[in-house]
């Protein structure tokens, strides 16, 4: 086997660091890819729970005219009320777990 000249022992090297350049690259864009598609589906969660909290607080500014409108005693509403409020964090968090 003939010994390999100066020249082709360089060129061996940079075709290697090419290729790992190259590799490098590559792995690069698919990690852009992923952090984009992360930050899409981050944005997506992120409305999706502030629509989740405008509703929960648009009803429950209504629960809380209902209840004064029904009940004698704040203390009594207030019970009422965080008896709902822990059935519907409840029935919430069952809909993203099932």
């Amino acid at each position: 086997m003939p010994e390999k000249t100066p020249g082709q022992i360089l060129l061996a090297k940079l075709e290697a660091e090419g290729d790992a350049i190259r590799k490098a690259v590559a792995d690069a864009e698919i990690a852009a890819k992923i952090a984009q598609k992360t930050k899409a589906a981050a944005d997506v969660v992120e409305d999706i729970a502030e629509d989740v909290v405008e509703e929960i607080i648009d009803d429950s500014h209504m629960l809380i005219k209902k209840v004064k409108e029904v009940l004698p005693s704040r203390e009594t509403a207030f019970k009422i009320i965080k008896v709902i409020a822990y059935w519907e964090a409840v029935k919430l968090m069952l809909s993203f777990v099932l």
